[in-house]
């Protein structure tokens, strides 16, 4: 599906806007693999426009590495950079977890609806 499309439908089980990347951020992606997957597009408002994020040439491998840092089982998402309008995008497609919840530093999250909810262990 295109970015157009995309911030169209909106947030939903398995898309999620945030503006920055940051701890909110990864739970998300966390919570999408405990679920059915989906995508995290970072630089887009709530409402579905899209914000200006700062992309330098190492960004998307921080991003990368810090996913990997925080993750157990380990993930490894696409992490995609998208031009709309002459602003970054940035997709992170997750796919959903296979044998064992994925938690972020210890914590479990699963995508409900629009919304990460915290699992028990």
């Amino acid at each position: 599906m295109k970015l157009p499309d995309l911030l169209r439908q909106g947030e939903s089980e398995r898309l999620e806007f945030k503006t920055s990347f940051h701890d909110e951020t990864l739970e998300s992606i966390g919570a999408l693999a405990n679920a059915q997957g989906g995508t995290v597009l970072v630089g887009v408002e709530d409402d579905g426009a899209v914000y200006v994020v700062k992309v330098g040439k190492k960004t998307l491998e921080d991003w990368a590495n810090r996913i990997q840092e925080v993750m157990d089982p380990r993930l490894q998402p696409s992490i995609t950079r998208v031009e709309q309008d002459e602003k970054t995008v940035i997709a992170i497609r997750v796919e959903p977890a296979t044998g064992v919840p994925v938690s972020v530093r210890g914590r479990y999250f699963r995508r409900v609806g629009r919304t990460n909810q915290r699992m028990s262990h």
